[in-house]
């Protein structure tokens, strides 16, 4: 039974043009983990990098930049399945949320994320600052991220742009 490791690591394959010390799905999955963690940045995998008997040999972030500019629209789309599967595998195996707890929930999330200089879709916002405004889709049961879009700084809190559709 494949793992979320295994799918990411087949969905970035096409990507590879050399054999690399560094699995890119791998590499996805120690960002997923620092973002988990907290981490805001690439560099913030430094948080792994120094517990190698925890989290073994983590990539740089050079490297890890590298895998992330290799997502394009069709990596994003597989690693989605990847994790649609991964997630499929775990509740299939009792780890569903959702039986023990009733109904599914969907916690929709909105925040204002400022922005240091001029980024691409960002614009000013109505507190009068520059940067973001992301909607968020949780999984209220176990606060699980299913979805989410970057809306530029203007998107209205009632905006009509809609997250991608979920594949649970």
């Amino acid at each position: 039974m494949p793992g979320l490791t295994s799918g990411l690591s087949e969905a970035m394959a096409p990507t590879v043009q050399r054999r690399r010390r560094h699995d890119p799905g791998r590499v996805l999955l120690d960002l997923a983990l620092a973002v988990a963690d907290g981490g805001t940045s690439l560099s913030d995998l430094a948080v792994l990098r120094d517990q190698p008997s925890l989290f073994g040999a983590v990539a740089s972030t050079p490297t890890a930049s590298r895998v992330v500019d290799d997502v394009d629209a069709e990596r994003l789309d597989a690693i989605r399945t990847a994790r649609a599967t991964a997630r499929a595998t775990a509740w299939r195996a009792g780890l569903n949320p959702v039986t023990s707890h009733g109904p599914v929930i969907l916690d929709f999330d909105a925040t204002l994320l400022d922005a240091a200089s001029e980024k691409e879709k960002a614009e000013r916002t109505y507190k009068k600052g520059f940067g973001f405004f992301p909607l968020f889709c949780f999984l209220d049961a176990t606060n699980e991220a299913l979805a989410g879009i970057l809306r530029p700084g203007n998107a209205g809190a009632r905006s009509s742009t809609a997250p991608a559709p979920c594949r649970a």
